[in-house]
């Protein structure tokens, strides 16, 4: 839903930025990877399924949602 607020009706090469990015960092077989090049502390969302990460990222979809 939030994807269909922001990103849906943006202009075409921005939604192939956006295309692209979804890809890397969320369907591709690799995206589970995307933070390995990092130290584990630095990866932040792009580490491990974990509660911290899901409140981490659920704070800054609240926030960004508040802007609106």
């Amino acid at each position: 839903m939030h994807a269909m607020m922001a990103v849906r009706d943006l202009p075409a090469a921005e939604k192939a930025g956006w295309r692209a990015w979804f890809e890397h960092y969320v369907f591709a077989d690799e995206a589970i990877a995307a933070g390995d090049h990092l130290p584990a502390p630095a990866r932040g969302v792009l580490g491990p399924a974990s509660q911290d990460r899901t409140e981490r990222i659920r704070g800054y979809l609240l926030k960004s949602l508040q802007r609106r």
